[in-house]
């Protein structure tokens, strides 16, 4: 299993496990338009979706955003 779904797997099992971590960087890195903007917005959202991204939404460079898990 890789991806979007084994991330979310591994983050859940550390929670399950009553494990605290206050934090974890991840990178997403891709091609241009590759939906990085989007997975992370589902992961930010608290229905698991993104909202279609307009250009005016799209990240330009590094983008730094603090998220909860379970939130």
């Amino acid at each position: 299993m890789r991806g979007g779904k084994a991330t979310m797997a591994f983050v859940r099992g550390i929670v399950r496990q009553g494990l605290e971590n206050t934090t974890m960087p991840l990178f997403f890195l891709g091609d241009t338009c590759g939906g990085k903007t989007s997975l992370i917005n589902a992961l930010c959202s608290k229905s698991g979706k993104s909202p279609a991204i307009s250009k005016h939404m799209r990240t330009i460079g590094i983008d730094v955003i603090p998220w909860q898990v379970g939130a």
